[in-house]
């Protein structure tokens, strides 16, 4: 378990954001799926006024994410909702349950 905060603000997890001691493979998950909504959807799924980052991390820890309708794909929208889930057991459940579960032509080898 890890308690320092390292990184970008737009990336951190809901634990981080909180202070909390957080595993940083499943804080990494969220860090991940923050960058595949920029990536498919075009737009940060947790916004705030610019040097505003306690706005920021109130967003993240309590509202729902933004942009992530703009994803096509249905599956990978699904999965990216999942990853960006508050709870850390349920995104480790859905980390196992979707992205472990792609279909082979939805992997990147």
């Amino acid at each position: 378990m890890c308690s320092s905060v390292v990184g970008t603000p737009q990336y951190l997890s809901p634990e981080e954001a909180r202070w909390e001691k957080y595993d940083p493979f499943v804080s990494d998950l969220w860090s991940a799926a923050v960058l595949l909504c920029v990536c498919l959807a075009g737009a940060m799924p947790f916004v705030a006024p610019v040097n505003a980052v306690s706005v920021l991390m109130a967003s993240i820890v309590n509202d729902e994410p933004r942009n992530i309708e703009n994803i096509a794909d249905v599956e990978m929208r699904a999965m990216v909702a999942s990853l960006l889930e508050k709870d850390v057991k349920k995104r480790v459940e859905a980390f196992n349950n979707s992205v472990v579960g792609l279909k082979p032509e939805k992997r990147i080898d």
